[in-house]
């Protein structure tokens, strides 16, 4: 049930203290929207989905906040069919499977993408929220289901050429650490490498507009002991890590 009034608070809260914009979740593991069919493709979004989210950035509006409407989370191939639903987690197949993702492209995220082009305070298309954990690479892929590398920068490829193609609007991807987001190796900052840049997504989607506008990064205590995958360590200043794309960092421990 959608709360405007939970909203509303919110949105007042961040405009006293200064807060000038949100990250806004809208799928995260499937368990309220979009709308699946008995095979896992998707087929649209229930009847309030639009009002409700219109009436989210208007609010924001009203009080100054720019939104990062976030699509997808890693918590998409968890499993929390058991306490939410049938459809939270296991989702995996609509990240390996191209006519799945290209059901949700054609009917939620194109018609979500031109209702709001013109949308003056979104700010940004989030695909996904810290892919890493769902990716069988290095120190990643600890979710109940997993995919490769390659199947993630595909889905997020094509979601950014569908992006890119109908509206103005950046996109990024909301990388759980510089640790997935920089080439930069050493013996202190032992990365994994850069899985956003360009060359990587299009070489998963080989489409021009298959591209990020700005990398984002998240940030938390466990990325500066006994390694160092910290943006805030003025030691190792932005350059430092390689970055060929502005970045931002979109999640912080509040006590970290």
């Amino acid at each position: 049930m959608y709360d405007a009034q939970e909203f509303e608070n919110i949105f007042t809260d961040c405009e006293n203290y200064g807060i000038n914009s949100v990250r806004l979740w809208i799928h995260c593991d499937g368990r309220s929207s979009p709308e699946f069919n008995s095979s896992g493709y998707v087929t649209g979004l229930d009847a309030n989905f639009f009002s409700n989210l219109d009436d989210i950035f208007l609010r924001a509006k009203n009080h100054n906040i720019m939104v990062m409407p976030c699509l997808w989370s890693f918590d998409m191939t968890e499993n929390f069919t058991g306490v939410a639903g049938m459809y939270a987690g296991l989702h995996a197949d609509l990240i390996t499977d191209t006519l799945k993702t290209n059901s949700y492209i054609n009917n939620v995220l194109i018609p979500m993408v031109q209702r709001y082009a013109g949308t003056c305070n979104l700010l940004a298309w989030e695909i996904i929220n810290e892919p890493e954990w769902s990716m069988t690479v290095s120190g990643g892929g600890n979710t109940f289901q997993t995919v490769t590398a390659s199947q993630m920068q595909r889905f997020v490829g094509m979601q950014a050429k569908a992006i890119h193609q109908n509206s103005t609007k950046m996109v990024t991807v909301g990388s759980a650490s510089l640790k997935w987001n920089s080439d930069k190796f050493t013996l202190s900052t032992p990365t994994v490498g850069n899985f956003w840049t360009d060359q990587k997504i299009q070489t998963a989607y080989n489409h021009a507009q298959a591209y990020l506008d700005f990398y984002q990064i998240h940030y938390y205590s466990w990325m500066h002991s006994p390694w160092i995958f910290d943006p805030l360590n003025l030691s190792y200043p932005l350059n430092y890590w390689l970055l060929d794309k502005p970045t931002i960092v979109g999640e912080i421990g509040a006590i970290d």
